[in-house]
């Protein structure tokens, strides 16, 4: 037994030794790969949120850029409306210019008639009267037309005027507005040039970002190849030492397997010792419970013979207040029937001796009546005495069942008991 204990002890120790070699094994190869993951994680967070802010500058500058194209744009779609403007108000000026010299024309032409007919009036007048007696009358009528001609374009050369007037203030008017328009296309120019100018500088910027990007791009490509060499390496390594690791845990399992057998030897006699034991318990046990309960039926029975010795005593005195009470009972009934009897004799005597031929079935009847009544009253009082004997032989049979039946017995008789007092 001392050996098997030895035995024992040295094999749960070597288990714990094993089982924390194990757990030291698995421990540091979980912190080597942890720390190797943390730090490629970390790297390549770092190399990711460089693009990724390159990427968000880029977009920056290229929402940049397309806003000042859409500013550029709308410039150059005000622009050409104003020209168009521009070009539809030279078109206009153009035209009010050639109506004010027709108008001049016209005037200066008009003005020519007039100095050549007056003209020619003074010639005629200075002339022969003769001839002019003989085309004084021709004269006249062509002098009543001019005259009317020259009054009705009188009349009209104010007009003429007004609308020359009105169309040179439009014309004014026009030319301070494209004169504005001029102006305003020039700012336009200028702000086209300062946007064109600011969208080269971000376009430089923006090539001169995707270069840097590029750098950077490499020096990361670089620099994984060269984490990738150092965990190639490191695999390696941590490959050897694995190799190690199986082999020795090749001859730890040898040992185990070993010491397994061992304590499987160990366990079959500590079973066949714990069944001897147990079997021996058991036996004991069950000579501990039948002398208990063959106490306890014994104490059971004492209990219950005392109940029943003690419920006879009152069975026997309810059955000598029961007698009594039959006797009174049976003594009260003879004196009734005795009345009665001595009544109906006096009613016999008093009926005439002609009918007692056809009384006499009534007697008789009386008779039978009386006789039916005393064997009532001997039924009657025959039955506690029955019960009496049913009661003390259901006890005598009570006292030969089990335990638990006895109790199950003793309350239904004490219920009874209750139901009877």
């Amino acid at each position: 037994m001392v050996e098997l204990r030895k035995s024992k002890e040295l094999n749960d120790r070597l288990d714990l030794e094993i089982r924390a070699l194990r757990t030291r094994v698995r421990t540091l190869d979980a912190e080597k790969n942890s720390l190797q993951q943390t730090r490629e994680v970390k790297r390549l967070q770092s190399a990711l949120q460089e693009p990724q802010i390159n990427q968000a500058k880029e977009l920056a500058g290229e929402t940049k850029l397309n806003q000042s194209k859409e500013f550029c744009r709308d410039l150059q779609d005000k622009l050409s409306t104003q020209s168009k403007c521009l070009l539809e108000k030279e078109s206009e000026i153009l035209s009010l210019k050639q109506q004010l010299e027709t108008s001049k024309n016209e005037l200066d032409n008009l003005t020519a008639t007039v100095c050549t007919k007056e003209n020619h009036l003074q010639e005629q007048k200075l002339g022969k009267p003769k001839e002019a007696d003989s085309q004084h009358s021709e004269n006249t009528d062509c002098q009543v037309k001019d005259d009317k001609e020259l009054q009705t374009q009188q009349l009209l050369l104010p007009n003429k005027e007004n609308t020359l007037l009105k169309e040179s203030l439009d014309y004014q008017d026009t030319v301070k507005a494209l004169l504005d328009s001029r102006d305003e296309c020039e700012t336009l120019k200028k702000e086209i040039c300062d946007t064109l100018k600011c969208l080269d500088k971000e376009r430089s910027k923006k090539h001169e970002m995707k270069e840097k990007h590029k750098v950077r791009l490499c020096q990361a490509k670089q620099t994984c190849g060269h984490e990738t060499m150092w965990r190639d390496e490191k695999i390696k390594s941590l490959e050897r030492e694995l190799s190690l690791c199986s082999h020795s845990v090749a001859k730890e399992k040898e040992l185990i397997t070993r010491i397994t057998v061992e304590n499987e030897k160990l366990l079959v006699e500590r079973r066949r010792l714990l069944q001897q034991l147990n079997e021996e318990e058991h036996t004991k046990k069950d000579s501990y419970l039948t002398a208990s309960l063959s106490k306890c039926r014994v104490d059971f029975l004492e209990m219950e013979n005392k109940k029943l010795g003690n419920r006879i005593l009152h069975m026997t005195n309810q059955l000598a207040v029961l007698e009594r009470s039959l006797q009174n009972m049976r003594s009260l009934h003879f004196a009734e029937e005795l009345k009665n009897t001595s009544n109906l004799r006096h009613i016999l005597k008093s009926i005439p001796l002609q009918a007692s031929s056809t009384m006499m079935p009534e007697t008789s009847d009386i008779q039978g009546f009386s006789d039916s009544t005393q064997n009532k009253q001997r039924h009657v009082t025959s039955p506690p005495l029955g019960f009496v004997c049913g009661t003390r032989s259901a006890e005598m049979g009570y006292m030969n069942l089990t335990s638990p039946q006895r109790h199950s017995d003793h309350t239904t008789l004490s219920s009874s008991n209750n139901l009877s007092s």
